[in-house]
């Protein structure tokens, strides 16, 4: 291995593939492939450059290429060991040391935030870089020599895989379904205006209220678990929607995901709602900060209730415990009882997971626990390219003696977590018949909030139509329990 050696087959190729890979690498996360388009280009220019250099090669080149790649995922599955199995790690910089050829590569992951999509592709580019210069040099004869970079880059493809699966940020990220601009943990492809089939309740005859001209629509936005019911109110009030908002997406992707019937969270949702960029907003109060707020800049949030959602707590489907008092609940969240035993379960620690600050469902728990403060949540510490190493509250994971909470939204219409089930509280079930009768202690109302000063005429005309017959109609397909 000659200075000449590594100059020329290994820095020279791949830094020149590597400018040309910033391009791909854009081009390729805008298509979903951020992987296999950067990979595919490196892998071409790869048999290109030794085909170039066929006649000049010796057998150093190829030693050299095995020793960079085993040193190179050696020291990559130490990293993963000392990092806990973490690819967002800022020990990736010194990963960069031995690769510097490929920092044009490395930057462009990095802004655009797909740290395991780079560490995928440096592997496989090095591994293929074994594998393209063996073939130049030997062509198929004495494949047992391939024998020991294979076996050694299965094994450290595996280990690094095994430990990536079992890190933090993937074990406690949520569902992190990266859809509606991001901002979606539920598959809504079937459930937006223009899907085709729509699987949105439709009226079986002309709706009460129907607005023909764009003009006079307004602008709605939600909570994840409300997108599908005013997503069906849209769909029966708004004259030709679902050709409006398809027209608006594909034009405007990757950057929005809806001109009337947009979709963000809880925590962005009230904050277009005060800055006037939507008229509606569909979920659960506002928080004390929102409120606040508002009120700072002279303004006033309304709320209309519209319909009732179940406030649940769940666990494992094997856990024996089947029901919780409230007291029991908020002594968990408070940190008093740490063990299912404690509550009638096994011998066992109860990890009691939270939610995001300032998520429709945190702000429900806070609600709910009172003046009993809740215990730090389970956090996990993840690296950002723009605000470094940050901490991330940890979602539910259905691991022995989990517990989490969410809305029965998500559990009974979208099957977001598998595998569990519901406690009741204080005895009562949260089933439709208990929230409709209001025997449920946990329920939560769901409310269209808007602004007071808020002059557009729609807005009052469809806050009549929520609380019409046709419109609780509309909210009881979508799974909510309507006020009549």
């Amino acid at each position: 291995m000659t200075v000449r050696n590594i100059f020329s087959y290994y820095v020279f190729p791949f830094f020149i593939l590597s400018l040309i890979e910033g391009a791909a690498v854009l081009f390729g996360t805008m298509m979903n492939a951020s992987v296999t388009v950067p990979l595919a280009i490196m892998i071409i220019g790869l048999v290109l450059f030794y085909w170039w250099k066929r006649k000049k090669m010796d057998r150093s080149v190829y030693k050299m290429n095995v020793c960079i790649f085993l040193a190179v995922s050696a020291l990559d599955l130490i990293l993963l060991v000392i990092s806990k199995g973490s690819f967002h790690s800022s020990l990736i910089s010194i990963l960069s040391v031995p690769l510097f050829p490929f920092i044009p590569m490395i930057v462009m992951y990095l802004i655009i935030g797909s740290h395991e999509s780079l560490h995928l592709v440096l592997f496989l580019t090095l591994f293929a870089n074994v594998l393209i210069s063996r073939f130049f040099l030997y062509g198929t004869s004495n494949l047992k020599k391939l024998l020991i970079p294979v076996l050694s880059g299965c094994l450290f493809l595996t280990s690094g895989y095994m430990m990536y699966r079992n890190s933090p940020q993937q074990k406690y990220s949520g569902h992190g379904f990266d859809y509606m601009n991001g901002y979606s943990s539920t598959d809504f492809s079937d459930r937006m205006v223009y899907s085709s089939p729509v699987k949105l309740p439709v009226l079986d005859h002309p709706s009460s209220l129907l607005i023909e001209n764009e003009e006079e629509m307004v602008r709605m936005d939600g909570a994840e678990a409300c997108y599908p019911m005013y997503a069906s109110i849209a769909l029966n009030i708004y004259q030709n929607i679902a050709e409006i908002e398809k027209s608006y997406v594909l034009n405007n992707k990757p950057f929005d995901n809806g001109k009337y019937v947009t979709f963000t969270n809880s925590v962005n949702g009230y904050s277009r709602l005060i800055d006037g960029n939507v008229d509606l907003f569909f979920g659960a109060r506002p928080s004390v900060k929102f409120t606040e707020w508002a009120e700072s800049m002279g303004k006033e949030i309304m709320l209309e209730q519209i319909a009732s959602e179940a406030f649940v707590f769940f666990t494992q489907g094997d856990n024996p415990v089947d029901s919780l008092t409230s007291e029991q609940v908020k002594a968990i969240y408070h940190g008093d009882i740490t063990n299912w035993k404690e509550v009638g379960g096994k011998d066992q620690e109860i990890i009691a997971f939270q939610r995001p600050a300032e998520s429709g469902s945190q702000i429900m728990m806070e609600y709910f626990m009172g003046d009993v403060s809740l215990k730090q949540p389970l956090t996990y510490e993840i690296f950002d390219s723009m605000a470094g190493v940050i901490n991330v509250v940890a979602q539910y994971h259905n691991e022995k003696g989990a517990l989490g909470y969410t809305f029965r939204y998500f559990l009974e219409e979208l099957h977001q977590e598998k595998n569990v089930k519901m406690i009741a509280i204080d005895g009562v079930e949260p089933t439709a018949e208990n929230i409709s009768s209001g025997a449920y202690p946990l329920i939560t109302p769901v409310y269209c909030a808007y602004m007071a000063d808020n002059q557009n005429p729609s807005v009052q005309k469809i806050l009549d139509f929520l609380l019409s017959e046709d419109g609780q109609y509309l909210i009881s397909k979508s799974g909510y329990a309507p006020l009549n």
